[in-house]
């Protein structure tokens, strides 16, 4: 059965609905398809140019980062890959715990949990102009508060499409950060292993140039 007033909603403003009323959100998200793969690749695409435009643009005093030496094509790669690879290993090992949600589902939910982290992050660019270092904690606190919020609907969000209890959602996370360093470790071994390609073909490929 469709909730009365989730209709008309528009699919762009649903997820802003959920930040606020994550459990309601997620639900009705779960029951009546509400999530969608365009919103998701949007926020995520958004998620990433801020991360990018934060990096450079936050005054120097309060940036832990140096902005010259910022790569916008590294940041890219590395904001997409860690969605990737969080969202891989979540669906791998619910999956196997007999998780209800699918790849989707977990991906629309990611995307949906950052919100509050790129909202805070866009005021903290703004604000960042007119504080001096002494005032840093006017940033810092709600930069720490949005940080949990993204944590928390992240958390509600996968109870919500796995259908699991708090603890077996708790256990399913930890099981999720097992995963990453898998995942991590085989791609290393998989760089390592097609770098070690790499320099075989080309020193038979010199050995026969010049025999």
């Amino acid at each position: 059965m469709k909730r009365s007033g989730f209709q008309t909603m528009s699919p762009y403003a649903y997820p802003f609905y959920t930040m606020i009323h994550p459990k309601d959100g997620f639900q009705e998200m779960k029951m009546n398809h509400k999530g969608s793969i365009s919103v998701t690749v949007l926020i995520i695409s958004v998620y990433i140019l801020v991360q990018i435009l934060y990096r450079k643009l936050v005054d120097f005093d309060l940036n832990s980062y140096n902005a010259e030496e910022i790569s916008s094509f590294r940041v890219v790669i590395i904001m997409a890959a860690t969605f990737f690879i969080v969202t891989a290993s979540n669906w791998c090992f619910c999956t196997l715990l007999d998780g209800k949600g699918k790849y989707k589902d977990i991906c629309y939910v990611a995307a949906c949990a950052v919100l509050p982290m790129m909202i805070m992050q866009v005021l903290a660019i703004a604000a960042s102009q007119f504080f001096t270092l002494n005032e840093n904690i006017i940033i810092q606190y709600p930069m720490l508060v949005s940080q949990g919020w993204s944590l928390l609907l992240f958390f509600v969000g996968l109870s919500e499409i796995h259908d699991y209890s708090a603890k077996k959602t708790f256990f399913s996370l930890l099981l999720t950060v097992v995963g990453i360093f898998i995942i991590l470790f085989l791609s290393l071994l998989l760089v390592t292993l097609f770098q070690q390609l790499y320099y075989f073909v080309a020193t038979i490929i010199f050995e026969l140039k010049y025999y």
